[in-house]
């Protein structure tokens, strides 16, 4: 396999072959150990996309992501893609029976070098990632750098992502994540951008894979932060009026316990109105 064959996403490069676009009328979820792509309507199937090992819905989406490009790379080579280099984080991994989690943040300016071929990614999830709406900036296949927002998945053993919408640096922007239910195949979520409905999609987290817990704002580069020129110059982007709520019976706690590396800096632990600046530059 030729590095053209592998995706960038926000999870590192990943097999083009691992990953599946749905529509907001699509869902995938696991059926008698097969991962299914399914009208999100009428449940009928619309692809069957292959057997989902144990190993598979147990492990880390990153570190996944990692042995896929690792299994696929030609002997004696590897595939290095300066996954996260830099990268910004603020979690909180305890919280359990989370009903939704909302973050807005404004589209940053464009780096200084539009032309650079570096990546990046900023995002609000849950279970590490797992589920996450995201906001990217790259030169796409058709020669354009933009942002654009996306949202990702890792359900089974493939990556899901949604329609991939272009935004302007400026445009405000609300990813919410809510747990739906619980039915016989998993638990149900939805993703999406508020004002941009044609992104949203919804996912089913098998019940080995298990609910979605912990939550987490992150900025993910993907080349070597020192080159500033492929950032914005903006000092810093504000993740602001963090929401969080939990399910029927299982009270909100008034604050989040964020824990944070590189350069995140919480303003305000409130659960109902927090806000984590992301400092995209060296302090």
């Amino acid at each position: 396999m030729s590095r053209d064959d592998l995706v960038q996403t926000p999870y590192g490069l990943v097999p083009r072959s691992e990953v599946v676009p749905i529509s907001r009328d699509e869902t995938v979820k696991v059926v008698e150990g097969r991962l299914k792509k399914c009208d999100l309507h009428t449940d009928r199937v619309l692809e069957d996309l292959g057997p989902v090992a144990d190993e598979a819905l147990s492990a880390d989406p990153y570190a996944y992501a990692a042995r896929l490009r690792e299994d696929s790379a030609p002997a004696g080579r590897k595939f290095v893609d300066g996954q996260r280099s830099g990268g910004h984080a603020a979690q909180d991994e305890s919280l359990t029976y989370i009903q939704s989690f909302r973050t807005t943040w404004t589209v940053p300016s464009k780096p200084r070098n539009p032309l650079s071929p570096n990546v990046f990614f900023l995002w609000n999830g849950l279970h590490r990632g797992a589920l996450q709406p995201v906001l990217d900036w790259s030169n796409n296949t058709e020669g354009k750098a933009s942002y654009g927002i996306a949202n990702w998945a890792y359900i089974g053993n493939k990556y899901v992502h949604g329609d991939h919408l272009y935004v302007d640096p400026g445009t405000s922007l609300t990813g919410v994540i809510r747990f739906r239910s619980l039915i016989s195949a998993g638990y149900m979520y939805t993703l999406g951008f508020v004002g941009f409905p044609d992104a949203d999609f919804t996912v089913v987290r098998s019940l080995t894979q298990g609910p979605a817990n912990g939550v987490i704002l992150c900025f993910e580069p993907y080349f070597d932060t020192s080159d500033e020129s492929s950032l914005p110059p903006d000092t810093k982007v504000d993740f602001v009026q963090i929401n969080l709520s939990m399910q029927s019976g299982h009270p909100t706690p008034p604050t989040i316990n964020w824990d944070t590396s590189g350069g995140m800096k919480v303003v305000d632990n409130s659960s109902s109105h927090g806000e984590v600046d992301c400092y995209l530059h060296s302090q």
